[in-house]
């Protein structure tokens, strides 16, 4: 598999710049994830990779070498987009075996490739028939045993999930990191769901208006993250950010006081995720670390319920038992651990906390 390299590449569209410029390495057999919300140039970074748009400045290298001026097709990549792109014609046996028949690889050959990619698949059963008759996860799936029927140096992955429902997501980005991780692939995979890139990479990679803005293992975006942007990004729900002043390691913003935090004096953005916070008792003592406010609303989860309160100009969310009870307007107390915080530049957005960084991986 190959080793991915962007050296200050940029892309520009008229007088727009679009992306860069980036410096962006991705090891063999790492699965790297694009993460951002639509226009943030991640598209097309993996577009400038896959050899369909040209750098503005900047070089693209496979294993070193240079990639300028190497046709798409040259380039031993195979993609996977969010239109699965089969032949309605063919069956799904057809629809893998295509790539090997213009490569005009011998028939036994072929047939045993195909084979072995539909069992990566799970698509063992589903052979004969053709695109109509499958489900939208079995024909992702598809698409994805077409690509690595071919055994590609690089696999890119488009939004491949985004016409799925919420339960075959979950099934069918199981079966990509399986397989991906079962062939030792180097992929780049595309996305503006935070859950897919939680859930599916080795590294995530977070760009913000052309722009990396930071790049970790999933536990280190999630537990620090480098700026107010990633924070309110990644995660569901968002981390919880309010605006208001630190003086002497207290924060204090509308109906909130925060004691103990370890920043630099000045306007901050304070964050805490909804799982770090913790309802009291009407009876306990002022703790010095609260917020409070009347319930806004309630959000059943199921195994806990998600409350919201109102704090300045946002909204807060505080992950409760599920026997949890309350009416709107009741005067709720809310304890945020110190330790638990992360604290922002009120004007640049940066982390300005002085936090232990996570350690170890995202269970893996």
């Amino acid at each position: 598999m190959a080793r991915i390299e962007l050296q200050q590449v940029s892309k520009r569209f008229g007088a727009a710049d679009a992306v860069g410029p980036l410096d962006l390495a991705v090891e063999s057999g790492e699965f790297l994830v694009l993460l951002g919300p639509s226009g943030c140039g991640k598209t097309t970074t993996m577009r400038m990779i896959a050899g369909l748009e040209t750098p503005s400045s900047g070089r693209v290298l496979f294993d070193g070498q240079d990639m300028a001026g190497v046709p798409p097709a040259d380039r031993d990549v195979a993609m996977v987009f969010q239109n699965y792109a089969l032949y309605p014609n063919l069956t799904v046996y057809e629809n893998i075996r295509f790539p090997l028949r213009m490569r005009k690889m011998k028939r036994a050959e072929q047939d045993a490739a195909v084979r072995a990619a539909a069992a990566r698949a799970g698509l063992e059963a589903e052979l004969g028939k053709r695109p109509a008759a499958l489900s939208g996860g079995q024909q992702q799936r598809a698409a994805l045993a077409r690509a690595i029927v071919r055994r590609p140096k690089l696999f890119l992955m488009d939004e491949p999930l985004s016409n799925l429902d919420a339960r075959l997501r979950v099934s069918t980005r199981a079966h990509i990191r399986h397989v991906t991780r079962d062939l030792g692939a180097t992929t780049v995979y595309v996305t503006h769901d935070q859950a897919e890139a939680m859930t599916l990479a080795d590294r995530i990679v977070v760009m913000h208006r052309g722009r990396i803005v930071q790049s970790g293992s999933p536990r280190e975006i999630y537990e620090r993250p480098a700026n107010a942007f990633v924070a309110g990004f990644v995660g569901t729900p968002a981390m919880n950010l309010m605006r208001g002043t630190v003086r002497g390691g207290v924060f204090r913003g509308e109906n909130v006081q925060i004691e103990g935090l370890e920043a630099e004096d000045g306007k901050v953005i304070l964050g805490f995720r909804a799982e770090d916070a913790q309802l009291l008792e009407e009876h306990i003592g002022f703790t010095g670390c609260e917020i409070g406010a009347p319930l806004y609303e309630t959000e059943q989860l199921g195994d806990a319920v998600m409350v919201l309160v109102p704090a300045g100009d946002a909204i807060i969310s505080v992950k409760a038992a599920r026997s949890f009870e309350a009416r709107p307007g009741d005067q709720l107390r809310i304890v945020v651990p110190p330790d638990a915080c992360h604290v922002f530049d009120g004007e640049t957005g940066a982390r300005r906390d002085r936090m232990a960084p996570a350690t170890g991986g995202w269970g893996r």
